[in-house]
């Protein structure tokens, strides 16, 4: 599915929170008739999946947290002196798109430019809303929700992700039957860097259960997205 206001999803006029991403993920399942799912959600969609698990236990059977930093008040405090990810000033000669590229270069595996292409063209799409899901990570509060969860949950991050490694141990401390997972070399783009490895552990978390309908959150983009 795509998240509120990135993708082919309706773009609504104010900026949108974590909970009123989570509200769409819920709408979403109620359209199509789904009450139970297990949810993997990775960076922005972990935390958007997160808020679903906290506030509507009884629609997650099963977790998986890819990639999700946690947001308490020192993180947040710490994110309000820093210039938000992805933000940029449109020019008349194009170059913010390499603006765009060089931004996020850094956090990327060296020579995969597919995936930074993959990127860029779902920023151009989200339009002056690529920020959005940032900010709204940055103002949640992870702190009131994370006790609250009661399925069991499995975090996974790339031990190249600078975002988001740091706090997996600290994060699992915090989700009561959570268990951790780092691959090794894995950057921001761990879905698309690592696709076998990182369904096979997906998988194998899941496995045991008679095939549970998996809702795989992302980032931005319906092309990285899939039901």
């Amino acid at each position: 599915m795509d998240t509120i206001g990135y993708g082919d999803s309706y773009k609504p006029k104010k900026n949108c929170t974590i909970e009123d991403y989570a509200k769409g993920v819920v709408t979403f399942l109620n359209s199509l008739g789904i009450s139970i799912v297990s949810l993997v959600g990775h960076h922005t969609g972990g935390v958007i999946a997160l808020e679903v698990a906290a506030s509507y236990p009884e629609r997650v059977d099963k977790l998986v947290l890819s990639a999700v930093p946690y947001v308490d008040e020192e993180e947040r405090l710490k994110r309000r002196s820093k210039k938000v990810v992805d933000s940029y000033e449109l020019k008349n000669d194009g170059t913010h798109l390499l603006d765009l590229w060089r931004g996020r270069q850094p956090f990327y595996p060296p020579n995969r430019p597919d995936l930074l292409m993959r990127f860029i063209m779902d920023a151009i799409k989200a339009g002056e809303k690529v920020v959005e899901g940032h900010l709204a990570v940055s103002n949640y509060r992870m702190e009131d929700k994370v006790g609250l969860i009661r399925c069991p949950t499995l975090l996974i991050c790339g031990t190249e992700d600078p975002f988001s490694y740091p706090h997996m141990e600290r994060l699992a401390a915090a989700i009561p039957k959570s268990k951790t997972l780092a691959i090794e070399g894995g950057t921001v783009a761990i879905v698309e860097q690592m696709p076998e490895k990182f369904a096979k552990v997906v998988l194998d978390f899941l496995d045991g259960r008679l095939k549970p309908l998996t809702v795989k959150l992302c980032e931005h983009s319906l092309s990285e997205s899939s039901v």
